[in-house]
């Protein structure tokens, strides 16, 4: 009785799965079409001739106009019942198609170019649900991966094995000895992206030197042309894989120049393996082929006759490196066949996990906005950044998810179905709500009823006092899900806080500093051209300012700048002066004396805006009214504290005349703020009181 076929294997509709015309996937596929799974899958394609393996059905063209539909419509016509998964090469934009037709069958998505090249995996939108649609993800180099997710890495889950091209070599036997001949070989398209006019140039100047050194260039291009005359320079059309591996053996320096950045680069491996010197541009995946590369330093005619001139003047040098090559293969073919046998057979299974099963790893998903949306212009002052990298240990694994930037992408989609989705998958311990409500009600309690485990706690930077701005917004924001959220997480003194949560769900943190951020050291800056340094704004996530509106700040800075004749100020989102961020943030910090904290509203007990991290971890003297009692935390040798303008004016021209007094508060301020407001104390602070974890740091705003 023949094996039941449990695995379609479907391949791109532009590739050729015969023998004379294989190119990357149609030979990928051949060459692990073997194994256990062997016999369990079945090859979906079109060949033109011969295919290159018996298992193999053939969607030849059935109509007139001959697109990825019809091709799709001809594969799902000719899938046997019996299919569980569908291994899909280098076409997302087919897993979307075929995953709404079959939504219970598992997926494999192998990409064998640039992710951001191919229909169906530009976008960050299409990547997103590729990771959380798609069962498995391969890539065929780590290039190819990186590229996959060099915009993505903020989201989860983190996915996709690494499976590299590999070559039986036909059964070539690796120990016999190799009987190399003078020739130089190039392998590939023949155009300018993979560098063959500037090989051809290169190698006709060697045949002139050298009389008994031959070139051969297999391979063909429509659409350049290039014209190199020479009777030892040999030009074979496209040839059978089979041939170019024949040819291999017998050559001895083989040139990958690729002027693009190739998603992995079979022709170097193939022939570096086989026992060629490989000179090569070690663009894009080029460098993970072989073990002992030459890389050009450029890719040039210059550098290429250089470098072969070499291995032709030292013989005994280029056996050396030949032999090297031939006796150490970077990949080992049965490895990467048993990595893709392993997967497929786990997809077969049916798995049942017993979630009873203890673990010392805890898992956070931290919501919130981590700043994509506004292209990271807020880094240096966003506290989900700062937060998530605090809790981050090695027994605590943390996902974090962007709310705002999942919602401007996904204009149709529920952020709640996502949500429940992804706390499916991880089963979180915490559930860590980071300054945001995007989430329905009916949402936290559906996962709280469904994982009794799994906690909630939400951390919020604005103030909620009523003698702070926006009161009954901030009250109303705060307030939505006070009955499911275990512990509350504020910079406002808790005892200044006017809301109907509970007081014993409430606890007070400061505003955190990191190293990330928080990296200079301005106590040592010297000659500055101003001596005060504030920016306001109408709101972080706008960034500019709003036509008519008045922050109430506005006076203070008025009365400052009236009183004070001999005191310079940098002030930046005020008199029409537009709000500064990021890098400007601190360069235009960096030219002044001291730093005003100076928050919205009335001053507040223990509250202040995030700015005050930037300020002091960084070393810059902090002016702050001593209204606010952070001297229950800073002495006067570490911040500046004030009781009204004419006082700050008083003091501001007091540490003017004495420098090295100004210098050691900013020193001794950065120092102290690290102690006890760094990051990883307030995250551990917000793991110990929601999860009872034991405590790693003393929190001084706690005793």
């Amino acid at each position: 009785m023949k094996d039941k076929k449990e695995i379609a294997v479907l391949l791109p509709n532009k590739e050729d799965y015969s023998i004379n015309n294989a190119a990357a996937a149609s030979i990928w596929t051949r060459d692990f079409n073997g194994g256990e799974i062997i016999n369990k899958q079945i090859v979906f394609g079109i060949a033109t001739s011969s295919p290159l393996t018996k298992n193999f059905i053939n969607l030849k063209k059935t109509n007139l106009i001959d697109n990825s539909f019809f091709y799709l419509k001809n594969f799902i016509k000719k899938l046997p019942n019996s299919i569980k998964i569908i291994e899909i090469h280098n076409r997302p934009h087919f897993f979307f198609f075929l995953k709404k037709k079959f939504p219970k069958y598992k997926f494999i998505l192998i990409f064998h170019n640039d992710p951001n090249t191919l229909r169906g995996s530009k976008t960050i939108k299409d990547k997103i649900e590729i990771l959380e649609r798609c069962d498995e993800i391969v890539f065929v180099s780590n290039y190819v991966k990186q590229r996959f997710y060099y915009n993505i890495y903020s989201y989860i889950p983190i996915k996709g094995q690494i499976i590299y091209p590999a070559c039986n070599y036909f059964n070539h036997n690796f120990k016999k000895k190799l009987k190399k001949k003078k020739i130089i070989i190039f392998v590939g398209k023949l155009n300018s992206s993979k560098g063959y006019d500037i090989f051809g140039n290169a190698v006709i100047d060697i045949l002139n030197k050298y009389k008994d050194w031959h070139v051969i260039a297999a391979g063909n291009e429509k659409r350049e042309s290039y014209i190199f005359n020479h009777k030892r320079f040999k030009i074979l059309n496209w040839s059978s894989h089979k041939k170019i591996i024949n040819l291999y053996k017998s050559t001895s320096i083989s040139i990958v120049p690729s002027q693009w950045n190739e998603p992995f680069g079979r022709t170097a491996m193939e022939s570096s393996d086989l026992g060629n010197a490989l000179i090569t541009s070690g663009k894009g995946g080029l460098l993970e082929t072989a073990n002992n590369p030459i890389v050009l330093k450029k890719v040039n005619k210059k550098n290429i006759v250089i470098e072969v001139e070499k291995l032709i003047k030292s013989p005994i040098l280029l056996k050396k490196i030949q032999k090297i090559n031939y006796e150490n293969r970077k990949i080992n073919y049965k490895n990467n066949l048993e990595k893709l046998n392993v997967l497929k057979l786990n997809m077969l299974k049916d798995h049942h996990y017993n979630f009873n099963i203890k673990s010392n790893i805890l898992k956070i998903l931290h919501i919130s906005n981590f700043g994509e949306r506004s292209d990271y212009r807020l880094s240096n002052i966003n506290l989900a950044n700062k937060i998530s990298n605090g809790i981050i240990k090695e027994n605590v694994q943390t996902f974090n998810f962007s709310d705002r930037t999942f919602s401007k992408l996904n204009n149709f989609s529920s952020i709640d179905e996502k949500i429940l989705r992804i706390v499916q998958n991880i089963r979180p311990n915490l559930v860590l709500l980071g300054h945001t409500n995007s989430l329905k009600v009916e949402t936290i309690k559906n996962i709280k009823d469904k994982f009794s485990d799994t906690k909630f706690a939400f951390w919020y930077e604005d103030s909620i006092n009523k003698k702070g701005p926006d009161f009954n917004k901030n009250k109303i924001f705060i307030e939505k899900y006070k009955d499911y959220i275990d512990n509350f997480f504020i910079t406002t003194d808790i005892n200044n806080v006017e809301v109907s949560i509970p007081k014993n769900k409430l606890n007070y943190i400061p505003i955190p500093c990191a190293k990330f951020t928080e990296n200079l050291n301005l106590s040592k800056i010297k000659n500055h051209m101003y001596d005060i340094f504030f920016a306001i704004s109408h709101g972080v996530n706008r960034g500019i300012l709003k036509k008519d509106k008045i922050d109430i700040r506005e006076g203070f800075l008025r009365n400052l700048l009236t009183k004070s004749v001999d005191i310079s100020c940098n002030i930046f989102g005020f008199n029409n002066i537009q709000p500064i961020w990021g890098d400007k943030f601190n360069y235009e910090m960096s030219k002044c004396r001291f730093g005003l904290n100076l928050s919205r509203g009335e001053p507040i007990k223990h509250y202040s805006s995030n700015r005050i991290a930037s300020y002091v971890a960084n070393g810059l003297p902090t002016l702050i009214d001593e209204k606010v009692k952070f001297n229950d935390f800073f002495t006067s040798n570490e911040m500046i504290f004030y009781k009204d303008v004419e006082d700050l004016i008083d003091k501001v021209n007091f540490y003017k005349k004495n420098e090295r007094l100004r210098a050691k508060i900013g020193m001794n301020g950065k120092k102290k703020y690290f102690k006890i407001f760094d990051n990883r104390i307030v995250g551990d602070y917000i793991l110990t009181k929601t999860l009872g974890l034991k405590p790693s740091y003393n929190f001084v705003w706690d005793n």
